[in-house]
């Protein structure tokens, strides 16, 4: 299987596992959202971080895998942690 077929199969499976409601607005804890700007998993990040009531969002480049070479990734998990103290 070639990479291109194996992401195609990671986003059929991640979008079809569950259809319901979430009680997004349940969420007490605050939530770091991070999401890739060419990320087909990420569909209107936006709108979930704003669903959730202490959400934040913060955008990275690159796909669901190559944000984790984004130099603010790391940075951005870090600030959050510390914030949370």
């Amino acid at each position: 299987m070639n990479s291109f077929m194996a992401w195609d199969a990671l986003v059929a499976q991640a979008r079809s596992i569950y259809r319901g409601e979430i009680a997004l607005g349940d969420i007490s804890a605050s939530t770091l959202l991070l999401a890739g700007d060419t990320d087909p998993l990420a569909i209107r990040p936006r709108v979930l971080a704003d669903a959730i009531p202490d959400g934040r969002l913060e955008m990275l480049t690159g796909n669901h895998i190559e944000v984790l070479g984004d130099p603010c990734f790391t940075q951005f998990i870090v600030d959050f942690l510390a914030c949370e103290r």
